[in-house]
């Protein structure tokens, strides 16, 4: 573990609205901050950043004479958080030490006592600043240090078995007219992960005889798959929409170690990548949160580690008719050149001058075989390359940003289609708070 002071000069931000900013960054995972400060009129905030997203409010409020702690996630902050009543150390005019530590769930320690506790909302590994503000005449900040863990060097788990396909059905049937177009087209095809779901079976809802207590995953808590139960370790919140505070469905989650890897999509190869959807099935509208990416970068296999009753989503499950079965996942490796949705959506995507006399009649030919891969479900769920440009898509995605993260068209429903994009910067750090997502009902 490694111990930083710092210099609070070097540290300052800026001054706004007569209050002072201080920005520590952060180089490794976050342990601990730790401030000593005297305090006269207690009005101050203590945030945890991840990305543009705040992970722990802590505001001192001298004015109400209380604490408010919270989360705020794309903008929206949880319902009502949570309340805390004016320690006197805070109005002693004497110095105190203030420290925030990461454990299993954020733990607040004044002079060495425990003050609060708040249970985790974001993943820890997406911590990346700790902000502080004050009113320089109402806190004398006189240190402030940080204990950051480095993480240890993993071990790569071995590569599963890759399965690839050489070329793409089209160009091992390319008509002869077509033939100068061969290598340019094998020069732009786009290698991407497609998933294959197996029906493994169904929780226990309102849909079957028995118990509809939302019990009876065929599947382990770590195992990719669609539906079922998520991992969730214990003192880890279960997503909600950060302004309605309902329940988010588990849409899937991805065991990295299980995925083909393909180095220009620089997807993660361990931990576990879940995807939770604010929808409301039968009306098919979204929350305003729309959805919440996650990430685990360790994965217990102890069951003792992991919450495994989850009775306390059966009410909202059966009220939005949230899928109930469950699906187990293969991945392979495809490659294909996407011609029509890279013509829409790329604009880097040009053909040679030489080749455009082809290109409409081309157009035209493989417009049958990318309407057929739609009609099979051929390409339909992947993660990377592009989407499918199927009915309203292309004008439902307009103006998305990064690339394509995730495509899913649910093997319960086919008529509902999920999208999620990501920045490239985003995901080589794992910063999923900017993930965007859009949902086509057809």
């Amino acid at each position: 573990m490694a111990k930083q002071s710092f210099d609070l000069a070097k540290l300052r931000l800026g001054i706004y609205q007569d209050r002072i900013f201080l920005g520590v960054p952060l180089q490794e995972l976050l342990v601990a901050v730790e401030i000593t400060a005297i305090c006269h009129y207690p009005t101050f905030t203590i945030n945890l950043d991840a990305g543009s997203d705040i992970a722990y409010h802590f505001d001192a409020r001298s004015s109400e004479g209380r604490i408010v702690q919270n989360t705020c996630v794309a903008g929206a902050w949880g319902a009502g958080g949570e309340i805390l009543s004016m320690p006197p150390e805070f109005v002693s005019s004497q110095p105190f030490t203030l420290k925030i530590a990461v454990e299993q769930e954020l733990v607040v320690y004044l002079n060495g006592r425990v003050l609060t506790r708040y249970a985790h909302c974001l993943p820890l590994t997406q911590i990346n600043t700790v902000h502080i503000v004050y009113p320089p005449e109402n806190l004398q900040v006189q240190s402030v240090q940080v204990f950051e863990q480095t993480a240890p060097a993993i071990e790569q788990p071995p590569l599963p078995p890759q399965e690839i396909t050489d070329m793409p059905a089209f160009l091992e049937n390319l008509p002869p007219q077509f033939e100068p177009l061969r290598l340019f087209l094998e020069a732009n095809l786009v290698p991407y992960i497609k998933f294959t779901a197996t029906d493994a079976g169904h929780l226990n809802s309102a849909s079957f005889r028995g118990p509809a207590d939302w019990s009876g995953d065929p599947l382990e808590l770590w195992q990719s798959k669609i539906g079922g139960h998520p991992y969730l370790p214990k003192g880890t919140s279960y997503p909600t929409d950060a302004e309605t505070g309902e329940m988010m469905m588990f849409l899937m989650q991805i065991n990295c170690a299980d995925l083909p890897v393909i180095e220009s999509l620089n997807l993660p190869r361990q931990g576990l990548l879940q995807f939770y959807i604010g929808l409301d099935v039968p009306m098919c509208t979204l929350s305003p949160e729309q959805h919440r990416v996650l990430y685990y970068p360790d994965v217990s296999k102890d069951k003792n580690d992991l919450i495994t009753d989850f009775s306390f989503l059966a009410e909202p499950a059966s009220s939005l008719e949230w899928y109930d079965d469950v699906y187990a996942l293969n991945f392979s490796v495809q490659r294909d050149v996407f011609w029509n949705a890279r013509r829409q959506l790329d604009e880097s995507f040009e053909m040679p001058e030489a080749l455009t006399e082809l290109g409409e009649d081309f157009t035209e030919w493989i417009s049958d075989y990318e309407d057929e891969c739609t009609l099979r479900h051929g390409r339909i769920n992947k993660l990377g390359g592009y989407p499918e440009l199927h009915s309203y898509v292309d004008e439902t995605i307009e103006g998305f940003r990064g690339r394509l993260l995730l495509e899913l068209q649910h093997p319960f429903d086919i008529d509902n289609n999920f999208y999620f994009f990501i920045e490239d910067l985003d995901l080589a750090n794992l910063n999923l708070s900017n993930v965007e997502s859009y949902f086509v009902s057809v």
